[in-house]
């Protein structure tokens, strides 16, 4: 094992996190289990993270074979043997429940379509969520009317709107979107911008996102529901349901 992995690996009992961050050239993290250990690679350099990204309607091809720059990966602590191996969006913390259920999280939104992810040792992704400090809120009337002024570009963001709290929200503000749907849709909803309704952050310059808290997410077994609570930088916890 490299010096480097040595420094960064922690051991929580059962629950195991780290943290890490990395703006060019290649980014690693890694965290210690109960029978190994997780391990995050991305490689900044590689022009294959700029095509996924711009493919705004197939972003889950960042857990496919198309992505071949960035991966986690669990590796035994006796045998060395590898696993699980599976490609990744970046994350800049890492955090394991039992060895069974991990959960990816990131500060990273340049090129990077998912800042949430929560996937089972199978592989099975139980979660994902891309996160902006504002989104375009719309009422029933201006939902409408970008309908039928600008369809297709409702049709490409379809997958980016979700509801809260009887609200209609559109998650749009992905670097080059604006090339794909058009300025004057793209103001349409910039002129309805209000800040994220239940995941408070704040975005830099260089496309850095600060949601999550300092405190490790806690997963509970609630009325036979499987609760995962990520703590975030302010305000109430992200509480997720996640599938058994």
């Amino acid at each position: 094992m490299s010096k480097f992995m040595l420094l960064v690996l922690f051991f929580f009992s059962n629950l195991c996190w780290a943290d890490g961050a990395s703006y060019g050239g290649t980014h690693e993290i890694a965290i210690d289990g109960r029978s190994g250990f997780l391990r995050h690679v991305h490689n900044w350099s590689s022009p294959e993270k700029q095509k996924i990204f711009f493919d705004f309607q197939n972003h889950d091809k960042i857990f496919s074979s198309s992505n071949t720059f960035s991966y986690v990966e669990f590796v035994d602590h006796y045998t060395q043997k590898v696993l699980f191996h599976y490609p990744s969006p970046a994350y800049t913390r890492l955090w394991a429940y039992h060895d069974d259920i991990f959960v990816g999280m990131s500060h990273v939104k340049a090129y990077n379509p998912y800042q949430l992810v929560v996937w089972k040792r199978d592989g099975t992704v139980l979660y994902k969520a891309h996160f902006s400090d504002t989104v375009a809120e719309l009422s029933t009337d201006k939902l409408t009317e970008f309908k039928e002024k600008f369809p297709q570009a409702y049709l490409l963001l379809k997958t980016f709107f979700f509801e809260y709290k009887g609200k209609t929200y559109c998650d749009f503000m992905y670097l080059g979107i604006t090339n794909e749907i058009g300025k004057e849709s793209w103001t349409f909803l910039h002129d309805l911008r209000k800040p994220h309704p239940f995941v408070p952050s704040s975005e830099t310059v260089t496309n850095w996102i600060f949601w999550y808290g300092d405190q490790q997410p806690e997963i509970a077994e609630i009325n036979d529901k499987l609760i995962l609570t990520i703590h975030l930088r302010e305000g109430d916890p992200l509480i997720i349901e996640l599938p058994k």
